[in-house]
């Protein structure tokens, strides 16, 4: 039982999905619960406008594990961001000697400043993340993409598609707290593997059910 166990196990942990199995042959079969347990992904945020505090705290109750940049001297203002992880001080130049983005993590950036923008978006991509989300309309983007390969950064297609401007998903978001719904709703879309659609239109199960 045990090779069986460890080789279900394996399988399980690559799907990323907990599921029972039968396990075993005759009349005297095992039944395993094997549970998938991540540890917190994490969620940086660049900015520290009032945008990003309803951002932060939802995310937050989600259980991300949150670092938040800023680029001003005073930092992250800590009572408006005690649910942070991790409250860090860092320009575009100084912000690789300070973090490191983990493949397995989001990243959203909404400085409202273009130049700090232009700084952290080449961080980010210059990284293996799997979500860089940047607040603004798409043709502020394409214009801090260009600026860039005017500084002679060409990021990959595959880097491309891990980009998402404008940010979040269509839900007609108009408030800060709405955005940050938007937003973290298209990441956890992203991660799940999820196309975002209306479960009403879904045929079948909520959930996937093993064969």
């Amino acid at each position: 039982v045990r090779d069986a166990v460890r080789a279900a196990a394996e399988t399980v942990a690559r799907e990323g999905r907990t599921r029972a199995e039968r396990l075993g042959a005759g009349t005297d079969p095992h039944e395993v619960l094997f549970e998938v347990v991540r540890p917190p992904r994490s969620l940086v945020i660049f900015g520290t406008g009032q945008d990003a505090v309803p951002l932060v705290r939802m995310a937050a109750a989600l259980g991300f594990h949150l670092t938040v940049v800023s680029n001003t001297s005073g930092g992250a203002p800590a009572d408006l961001f005690q649910e942070a992880n991790i409250r860090l001080t860092a320009s575009p130049k100084t912000v690789r000697e300070k973090l490191t983005l983990e493949d397995d993590s989001a990243v959203v950036i909404m400085t409202h400043n273009l130049s700090h923008d232009r700084g952290y978006l080449r961080f980010a991509l210059e990284s293996g993340c799997r979500y860089v989300g940047i607040l603004g309309p798409r043709a502020r983007t394409e214009r801090l993409l260009n600026e860039l390969a005017e500084d002679g950064f060409h990021p990959s297609e595959s880097r491309i598609a891990a980009l998402y401007s404008p940010v979040g998903l269509h839900l007609g978001a108009e408030q800060p707290e709405e955005i940050a719904l938007s937003i973290l709703a298209e990441v956890e879309a992203r991660f799940s593997g999820a196309d975002a659609q209306s479960l009403r239109g879904r045929p079948g199960p909520i959930h996937p059910r093993p064969s």
